[in-house]
């Protein structure tokens, strides 16, 4: 699954680089899979191969969130979400 979707999200980054005016920013759900309460599996390398265009957008103040991903994930739920927002340059 991890191999699948690692070129579709690249991908989609290469194209939102493209669509979005500088300054502009989008949102995005990063899938987490969680098989057991300990132990989670993340989508890795996505956010190491940013376009230029890009950078990271903080979410929260990092006094929030301390340099931690921002995750949502509910008990009992297998897939969880990281969210990040990323930011066109000028």
């Amino acid at each position: 699954m991890v191999r699948t979707l690692q070129p579709l999200y690249r991908t989609s980054l290469s194209v939102f680089a493209e669509l979005l005016a500088p300054g502009g920013r989008a949102v995005f759900l990063l899938p987490h899979w969680y098989t057991s309460p300990e132990r989670h599996q993340e989508l890795s390398g996505v956010l190491d191969h940013l376009p230029r265009a890009l950078k990271l957008y903080p979410l929260l103040p990092s006094a929030l969130s301390r340099g931690q991903p921002l995750l949502y994930h509910r008990p009992g739920q297998y897939v969880g979400r990281e969210i990040v927002a990323v930011e066109r340059l000028e």
